[in-house]
């Protein structure tokens, strides 16, 4: 619980602090939750296969780069773009 010197912890700490940031999580949309259709049908960018790191299985002429998460990510999408 926030009050105006930091924070009051569950456990009934009580934490000091000048500035507290509030973070939920990263949510994120793969294509910005654009919509794709193949002769007609929708593919759903999730349930499909990722191909030598940058084909996606089912979906023509596309391609992406992403990197590692627990590193650069220029390290992998250097490795896609090879």
């Amino acid at each position: 619980m926030l009050h105006e010197s930091g924070v009051h912890a569950k456990v009934g700490q009580e934490l000091e602090a000048d500035i507290v940031v509030m973070a939920t999580g990263l949510k994120i949309h793969i294509m910005g939750g654009t919509e794709i259709f193949v002769d007609g049908k929708s593919i759903k960018f999730n349930e499909t296969i990722v191909c030598k790191g940058m084909m996606k299985s089912d979906i023509p002429n596309i391609a992406i780069a992403f990197g590692y998460t627990n590193s650069s990510w220029t390290l992998k999408s250097d490795l896609t773009a090879i």
